[in-house]
């Protein structure tokens, strides 16, 4: 009967230990999570923004002056360089332990202050109009924000050029990503990123 009973109270015993294990186990895992997190954000959040580039886009615009019987027509062409990026505060970050993923989520990927340059003008015709100086540097006056909204116009109306922003996005914060766990000693992550919307300028959304 005694040893019934000692066999009892082992088993128990056993039981308690490998539940308490288990438990201890799983508390292990989550911390190791959190750990792995933790350090990820430190470094990824440790920049304020991250700010990517591609072709210059290259824009003509045919313009024609009247005043009376005279006018000028003028072909202006330019060329603006657009950065485009996200601020860390716009990502968040998660670790799915079943695909032992970690998932950065880009709530919205945003264009960044453009800079206009190779700005050229040509006359194409001309009868009785003076003050041909004051024309371009009219149209040159406002071209920051003409050209914004150009770019607007074409991120808007060409899937293909939002794709290419997003793609170039997408490689260049897992090459980053892939960098931090590489320094903290972190191989057999993989990372999944993904892109909820884009802000042009003048806040449009697309």
């Amino acid at each position: 009967m005694k040893s019934i009973l000692h066999i009892s109270i082992l088993l128990v015993i056993l039981a308690l230990l490998g539940g308490g294990g288990y438990f201890a186990y799983q508390k292990y895992i989550e911390n190791e999570k959190i750990h792995l997190l933790d350090n990820i954000e430190h470094e990824f959040y440790s920049t304020d923004e991250y700010v990517f580039s591609r072709d210059n886009m290259k824009f003509s615009e045919h313009k024609e002056y009247k005043s009376f019987l005279a006018h000028a027509n003028y072909l202006f062409t330019w060329e603006a360089s657009v950065p485009f990026g996200f601020k860390t505060q716009d990502v968040e970050l998660n670790f799915d332990e079943s695909s032992n993923t970690l998932k950065l989520t880009i709530k919205q990927l945003r264009l960044f202050p453009l800079t206009v340059k190779n700005q050229k003008k040509k006359k194409t015709s001309e009868f009785l109009y003076f003050n041909h100086g004051e024309l371009a540097a009219k149209f040159w006056e406002g071209i920051k924000k003409h050209t914004e909204k150009l770019v607007n116009k074409e991120f808007k109306s060409k899937t293909e050029q939002r794709n290419a922003v997003k793609s170039i996005s997408k490689n260049s914060i897992q090459v980053k990503v892939t960098e931090i766990l590489e320094k903290l000693n972190i191989t057999d992550v993989k990372v999944d990123v993904e892109i909820k919307s884009m802000l042009l300028y003048h806040k449009v959304r697309v």
